[in-house]
Parts: C-alpha cells; structure tokens; sequence
C-alpha cells in the first residue's frame, strides 16, 4: 500500500504542507500511511469521527437507530468476494463473508 500512495503524494509533499485535511470517511483507513509519508510535522484533520457522531443524531432524533447493540454487517461487491474479504480483514481485523452482486 505504501509505495503507490507514497507515489500519488509524491506532488503534494513536495509543497510541504502543514495540515492534510481528509475529506471522506474511509481515508480514516489510511490515516497512518498518510502520517508516515508526511511525517510528524503534519497534522492530519480527519472527519470520519464527526460525520459518524452526526449520522447517529440523526437516527436518533428520527427515532430510526438500531436497538440492538450488537452490529451486524452485510457487504456487498460487483468484484469477486474473496478479495473483498481480504480487503475487510486488513481493514477491519475481522473475518467476514460477502456476497456478490
């Protein structure tokens, strides 16, 4: 993962920027690989914490949030579903099964 996304930063590093702000929920992932390739000096903003605070107020506030506390996922893929269990077990560090559409 490190040397094509180091290669993607490449141009932006060379700026020398002071402040990385990720703007979707899922770079939350990558968040480490980020800070290793710009190093200590630069903050990192990461949204991922607030969208999901915001998404649970509003199922709250419209009575629609789960009232089992146990999660369960369903995942879904049009690519083949073993690389996509593999993805989610780097990712997430669990085991899953997906389906393929």
């Amino acid at each position: 993962l490190m040397p094509p996304l180091e290669k993607k930063m490449h141009g932006l590093k060379e700026k020398k920027i002071d402040v990385l702000a990720l703007g979707c929920t899922h770079y939350s992932f990558v968040k480490p690989y980020f800070q290793k390739i710009f190093g200590k000096g630069v903050s990192i903003l990461d949204s991922a914490g607030a969208i999901a605070r915001q998404v649970r107020r509003v199922l709250y506030n419209n009575n629609i949030i789960a009232s089992k506390h146990i999660p369960s996922y369903t995942f879904f893929t049009t690519r083949k579903k073993a690389q996509l269990e593999k993805q989610i077990k780097i990712l997430l560090h669990r085991n899953v099964s997906a389906e393929e559409l």
